[in-house]
């Protein structure tokens, strides 16, 4: 089992450790003896935490990194390759590429599943680069968007190998592609443009700065390809700490102002400032209102008092609003808490929230929009018994018997990815549906 980390997840663990790696080594290389024990000694643990969370992009990322600074900063190497002879080169040329493709080949199959999975990912994010080609969908809109297409891609495809790697897909595990689905090619030119821009900053006054920082954006760039450094607040902090810090070495953009534009200036930062801090102060507040009311064990209809003084604090945040809307579903106001799920499918599409709006509906005595939500579910992740659990329990519940005795032999010979107790009472039920009413 790989090791998670203070992050809740190992992937994101090994990212974050991956980022910071390339500066030790560098200065590793060059520095005096007595530092290169220090960094040898601080980069050991990084490297084998990297290794414990089996991050096959953070080993990457590392190995990719070691290679380029080690091959740029070392004198012995420099002095070697200048040396080798054609002769030389033939020879080893083909035994390096060879070693490369084994070690590349070793690290994609050490997960295949996982490779699978964002294989379909990279397809169905492809479709939506191609279908909103300039700008893109919008800002934040992956999640929301992304389980529409990947239905799509099913129905066009339903004896797809990747049926069973479908999911509730929050990332794109690749940046440049969710660029592209969220900005279009205008997004992606204008991020390569500012990539290009970083590695073009020169200064040799402060190049044992400047140096391995353009490494950690090569890094960055590396882990990008195959993962959502972007996307985690955590590695976001660090890629811009670092971003900001090369860029602040540029002598070529500089901006000169009068006294009058410093003030203008001062006084609208000042402005946004405690605006912001404000803002925050209040949100803060109700959040940690929320979040402490999770917590207790206090009945749903107090939690909805709650809830309903906090709102306007909070309307913005996603997650509150998912919870706002179970809790009106809990104390039977389904209807608004369909209001609720709506707003939150704009955000966060996910195939339960469509099953709980299903379940609104299905409290509303509204069987058709309610058996059109289940499936909804179901054709956005197919590889899910539930929604098809919760179709069975329609159409029993309404005595729609050819439907119910069809659903329950779809349930009986679904095949089930990871079987749980909770899979296998669902596919006894359905047996015993079956075994009573299709005689």
């Amino acid at each position: 089992m790989p090791l998670i980390g203070i992050m809740g997840n190992s992937g994101i663990t090994g990212i974050y450790l991956a980022i910071t790696y390339p500066i030790g080594f560098y200065l590793l290389l060059n520095s005096n003896t007595i530092h290169k024990i220090i960094f040898g000694i601080l980069l050991l643990p990084i490297i084998l935490t990297i290794f414990l969370t089996d991050s096959r992009n953070g080993i990457l990322s590392v190995l990719t990194c070691s290679i380029l600074i080690y091959c740029n900063n070392s004198n012995s190497f420099i002095e070697y390759i200048k040396k080798i002879n054609l002769k030389q080169s033939i020879i080893f040329a083909p035994i390096i590429i060879l070693l490369s493709i084994f070690s590349l080949y070793n690290l994609i199959n050490h997960r295949k599943d996982s490779v699978d999975g964002r294989i379909l990912i990279y397809k169905i994010t492809t479709n939506m680069i191609f279908n909103r080609p300039i700008s893109g969908f919008g800002y934040n809109t992956f999640y929301s968007i992304y389980p529409e297409y990947q239905m799509t891609y099913f129905k066009k495809n339903p004896d797809s190998k990747y049926i069973k790697f479908a999911d509730n897909t929050k990332y794109g595990f690749n940046e440049i592609l969710q660029i592209g689905a969220e900005y279009g090619i205008i997004g992606i030119i204008l991020t390569f443009v500012f990539t290009i821009y970083l590695f073009t900053i020169k200064n040799e006054k402060n190049k044992f700065i400047v140096s391995p920082v353009k490494y950690t954006i090569l890094s960055i760039f590396l882990l990008s390809l195959f993962s959502y450094p972007l996307r985690r607040v955590e590695t976001l902090l660090t890629i811009t700490t670092f971003t900001g810090i090369l860029a602040s070495f540029d002598k070529r953009f500089l901006l000169s102002f009068n006294r009058t534009h410093h003030k203008l200036i001062i006084i609208s930062l000042a402005i946004c400032y405690f605006e912001i801090i404000n803002t925050t102060i209040n949100r803060n507040y109700a959040y940690t209102i929320w979040q402490e009311s999770k917590k207790t064990s206090i009945p749903d209809k107090e939690k909805l008092l709650i809830y309903n003084s906090i709102e306007d604090k909070l309307k913005y945040d996603t997650l509150f609003l998912y919870d706002y809307a179970v809790i009106l579903s809990n104390c039977n106001k389904n209807e608004e808490s369909n209001i609720y799920f709506e707003k939150v499918l704009k955000h966060m599409n996910t195939s339960f929230i469509w099953i709980l709006k299903g379940n609104n509906y299905k409290n509303t005595n509204n069987f058709n929009n309610a058996q059109n939500c289940y499936i909804h579910a179901f054709k956005m992740v197919p590889n899910r018994i539930f929604p098809l659990y919760q179709l069975m329990l329609l159409y029993k519940e309404y005595n729609k018997k050819n439907e119910m005795i069809k659903t329950a032999k779809l349930i009986k010979d679904f095949k089930i990815k990871i079987p749980s107790y909770t899979t296998l009472k669902i596919k006894e039920e359905a047996n015993e549906i079956i075994s009573i009413y299709n005689k």
